[in-house]
Parts: structure tokens; sequence; C-alpha cells
């Protein structure tokens, strides 16, 4: 009886043993929230990002291109191609400044690095998720060795910090620029 009590004592021993090196393990986390929806997918929260109160900030949005038409002739690889850039203020505080001090340019860069503006206009002022579109409609061949790439830019005076208005402050300048690649609009060109 006794040696059958000391078999049960010591497997209960090597139970709690075995219990407290499993609980001494680091248990594995994620970067950021998560969940499981209901197809069993692992979902992954984006972190917050805090803007500063009184947080003015026009970014470069997106820059996207649409097949208006395609050639007839060559439907797999020419068209017509619409080019259109979003500027938004992602901050909580109105964007306001004088209209020479603040704009924003669709580019078309060529091969060797010459960017030629297609469209441009001034940003006096901007309220919290409002936007400003560009627009730019051209030819579109997959054929050329070279595409153009286009470049949405927000640009600012060179001393917009310096004077007494703290509206046309932007607080987050890099987010200032999207790019379009020619290669990536042949890429998804549609067949």
């Amino acid at each position: 009886m006794k040696h059958k009590k000391l078999k049960t004592i010591s497997s209960v021993l090597v139970l709690l043993a075995s219990s407290a090196m499993m609980l001494a393990l680091p248990t594995p986390t994620l970067a950021a929230p998560a969940s499981i929806d209901g197809a069993n997918q692992l979902l992954i929260k984006k972190p917050t990002i805090n803007i500063p109160v009184g947080c003015p900030d026009p970014a470069a949005e997106s820059l996207t291109f649409r097949v208006l038409s395609k050639d007839a002739k060559f439907p797999m690889s020419a068209g017509r191609i619409l080019i259109t850039g979003v500027v938004k203020n992602v901050g909580n505080a109105v964007f306001e400044s004088d209209p020479r001090q603040a704009n924003v340019t669709l580019y078309e860069i060529q091969a060797g690095g010459r960017g030629i503006v297609k469209a441009q206009q001034s940003i006096s002022r901007l309220e919290p998720d409002a936007t400003i579109t560009l627009t730019y409609t051209t030819d579109w061949n997959k054929a050329i060795e070279f595409p153009v790439t286009y470049s949405l830019v927000i640009s600012y005076d060179p001393d917009i910090y310096l004077d007494a208005n703290k509206k046309n402050d932007d607080c987050n300048q890099n987010n200032n620029k999207k790019e379009l690649p020619g290669t990536e609009i042949n890429r998804l060109w549609p067949h």
C-alpha cells in the first residue's frame, strides 16, 4: 500500500513539475490585436496612430489609372487611359494657406528622369477628410520599351513653416508623394 501511495504521489509531483515548466514557457504574442473570423482566418488589426490635436495633414492618398478605351487594332496593349491622383487631408484640422504657398502637381516622368507637369492645383483650404482630385487623359501603349512614371506630389514654399500661420504646417511630410510606374500600368492592363 505504501508503494502504491508513493507511486501516486510521485506521479502527481511529475505532473505538477511539467505543468510548472509549461507555464514558465513564454507565450507567443502578435504585433497587433487579432481575432479569428468565421472562416478561421486570422485577422490582424492595424495599430492605431495617434494624431496630435490641431494637425493638418494633406496626403497624396492615391494615384490610379483606368482604361477609357482600347485601340481597335491592338486591344491587348494599347488604348486611352485616365490617370487620377487624389490628395486628402488625413489630419484632424483644417489646412489653410495662401494659394501661392501650397500646391499639388501630377507629373509625367520620362525614362530619363525629366518630369512634365500634366495637372496642377493650389491648395488654399482643405477640411479634414476633404479631397482634391487631379486627372490626366493620355494614350497608352505597352509596346513602348521605357514607359513613363506618374507622380503625384504635394509641395510647399520653403518658408511655409516660418510664417505665423500654423494652419498651413503639414504635420506629416512623409505622405506627400505617390508614384504609379508605367510598368505597373502594363502589368495591370486588362486582357
